[in-house]
């Protein structure tokens, strides 16, 4: 798991991990390098947990959209 915080671009580039889970798999990340959020894949004790922090966290369902105007904390702004 130390090496979910690599920089896998060479420099001044940075691209980090979009996909890691520890060895017993009991959760997982996912980022969507075109997008700007991050998904972390858990049980309902985890994410309490995640929730509970001071981290920007929503919690997400297998059906909401994974849009770049679907973040419901960091909205786009309307083009006008």
């Amino acid at each position: 798991m130390e090496r979910a915080a690599t920089n896998f671009a060479q420099e001044p580039r940075e691209q980090s991990a979009a996909l890691w889970w520890p060895a017993d798999r009991a959760w997982c990340v996912v980022t969507d390098p075109a997008l700007t959020s991050t998904y972390v894949g858990a049980g309902v004790a985890a994410v309490d947990a995640l929730l509970a922090t001071r981290l920007e966290v929503a919690p997400a369902g297998p059906r909401d959209p994974v849009t770049p105007d679907s973040d419901p904390v960091n909205p786009v702004a309307p083009r006008g």
